[in-house]
């Protein structure tokens, strides 16, 4: 094609590095990469087994408002969207002992500044009919600066996405804000419980008698 430079980029010496301490979400830019894993998560407790069940089933989603971004009248607007983090199926014995069952699933490959605050939120699966529909809230944090659109790490916008699931009860949600994600990956925090994985005590997150914890890695481009 004509005008087309047939140069390549160079090749990127860099790489993910896997965060092991507590960061300011405002000092890592929207030009890097946070990639996020959830490595492990119990169930603790059988009010989410139905009755005679012999095994706990539920699915995880996340919210994020990382959809379509528009302008009208002067005032921004960010669509959300949803994502299934995975189907799980686990002996009833597991969570009647509070085991940690291993996962490592993807959260986020790309949780940008603009992402301020996602929703995870889990649901029992069972044999009934039906489905179980909820609308689940993000925020994220764009300005319009000389009618054009910046990133701030403060949150901005609101919007809202539905997710609906069959057969099944949501159980919980929580709103995970990056800001408060990265200021909490090691060390008791609020919950005051950690998690040892490669000799790093990660800080454990908990909604309801869902538990999980986050591995953070960090690519600066």
């Amino acid at each position: 094609m004509k005008g087309k430079s047939d140069k390549s980029p160079p090749p990127y010496s860099g790489g993910p590095k896997l965060l092991t301490y507590n960061v300011n979400h405002g000092e890592i830019d929207e030009d890097d990469i946070i990639s996020t894993v959830m490595p492990r998560f119990r169930v603790k407790g059988k009010d989410w087994l139905g009755f005679g069940r012999t095994h706990q089933k539920i699915d995880v989603y996340r919210a994020t408002p990382d959809g379509k971004i528009s302008v009208k009248n002067g005032t921004i607007k960010a669509e959300s969207k949803a994502y299934n983090i995975g189907y799980f199926r686990f002996r009833k014995k597991g969570v009647k002992k509070g085991w940690w069952h291993k996962v490592d699933k993807e959260f986020d490959s790309d949780w940008n500044m603009s992402e301020n605050e996602q929703v995870i939120t889990v649901f029992s699966k069972h044999h009934f009919q039906g489905e179980t529909s909820v609308e689940l809230n993000t925020k994220a944090g764009f300005k319009l600066d000389e009618s054009k659109i910046t990133v701030t790490p403060s949150a901005t916008l609101s919007s809202k996405v539905k997710i609906t699931v069959g057969s099944a009860k949501q159980r919980v949600k929580a709103q995970l804000s990056r800001r408060q994600v990265l200021s909490t990956i090691v060390g008791k925090g609020i919950t005051n419980e950690t998690y040892t994985d490669g000799g790093v005590q990660y800080n454990v997150k908990k909604v309801g008698i869902f538990s999980f914890y986050f591995k953070h890695y960090y690519t600066d481009l």
